[in-house]
């Protein structure tokens, strides 16, 4: 699929700008990466500080795509946990804390309020997706972004070093 690069893509580019994204959103505890140029290989990596992690930097740094990230969006008094697939844009694994439990007993009020949790999950991907897709194609996109994630592994690289 000639645009299959968007998704991982996307998921590099958050994992490195997720300060500048209006949505109240963190990194989780899991990213599966992809390395250049193998069709069966994957890395996993977990750690409760990803967004500190020099395993991840480095295979940024050796060409390596994020293929999946694990994610915390907070809704109003929510938070949604959910992985993102960067190949299809798929959700997994979606928990949500804070659920109103008390709106009804009933197995068919549960599902209600979970399916409008996910919306509630898609509607800010996909704004967040948009946000992406503007700057992606945007004149500046290698000048500054690209820029920002270079220096961003470089210097968590270098700060990791005796």
């Amino acid at each position: 699929m000639k645009l299959s690069f968007l998704g991982p893509e996307f998921l590099t580019w958050l994992y490195f700008h997720t300060d500048q994204i209006p949505a109240k959103i963190a990194i989780g505890r899991r990213v599966t990466l992809k390395p250049l140029n193998s069709e069966e290989q994957k890395v996993m990596i977990a750690s409760p500080k990803l967004e500190d992690s020099g395993e991840f930097l480095q295979a940024i740094r050796a060409g390596a795509h994020v293929e999946s990230m694990a994610l915390d969006l907070v809704i109003d008094e929510r938070i949604h946990s959910f992985t993102l697939n960067a190949l299809d844009g798929s959700l997994s694994g979606v928990k949500t804390q804070g659920l109103d439990k008390s709106m009804g007993d009933s197995a068919e009020a549960d599902i209600m309020i979970r399916m409008s949790n996910l919306d509630e999950i898609e509607d800010a991907l996909g704004k967040i997706f948009a946000q992406f897709l503007e700057l992606r194609l945007g004149q500046t996109f290698v000048s500054q972004s690209i820029k920002t994630i270079r220096e961003s592994v470089s210097e968590g690289l270098k700060a990791r070093l005796p």
